[in-house]
């Protein structure tokens, strides 16, 4: 997750010229699984599952937003990209904790508020960052939906877990 962070927020004279990104090692056979587990997702004759990796392009996907803004976390430097949807109504962060200790975490914005009473947290994490799905449990590491209480409406507070990739959505005044 943190390369897709990084290319998120790269410097603008280089992303305004990309139009699209691709994942390599996107599928695997099951056949690999054991031995070189570097796929996006896998496949048997009767299954087809994500790893970790192939559930962080799709909460991405899912939580789409188009403009970049600038954010920093806690004035760490903890990976999170923030955009805001083209309709200027919705803003989404998305933020790596590559630690194995939970991380308490305040985002505070700066140019713009939130409204309503709360907001969405999808996170993906793990005990470990070497476990994987495997055809056994294919949803072991899978994408958890919360919310949580705005309590002010310029900060975000939330509790990042060890080995992490979570995103923030919620709604903009």
């Amino acid at each position: 997750a943190t390369d897709l962070i990084t290319w998120f927020t790269y410097n603008t004279s280089v992303t305004n010229r990309l139009y699209a990104r691709t994942a390599s090692f996107c599928t695997g056979s099951g056949s690999q699984f054991d031995y070189w587990n570097q796929a996006l997702s896998f496949f048997l004759q009767n299954m087809t599952w994500f790893q970790p990796p192939g559930y962080v392009h799709q909460m991405i996907m899912n939580t789409w937003a188009e403009q970049s803004v600038q954010a920093t976390v806690n004035g760490s430097s903890t990976p999170v990209a923030a955009q805001i949807t083209a309709d200027g109504k919705t803003l989404v962060i998305r933020v790596v904790n590559r630690f194995s200790f939970s991380m308490p975490t305040t985002i505070t914005l700066q140019a713009a508020a939130l409204t309503g009473s709360s907001f969405t947290v999808w996170t993906l994490s793990a005990a470990s960052s070497s476990l994987d799905n495997t055809p056994a449990n294919p949803v072991a590491i899978s994408p958890v939906k919360t919310t949580r209480p705005i309590a002010q409406p310029s900060q975000m507070q939330v509790t990042l877990p060890g080995y992490s990739f979570t995103v923030l959505v919620a709604s903009l005044q």
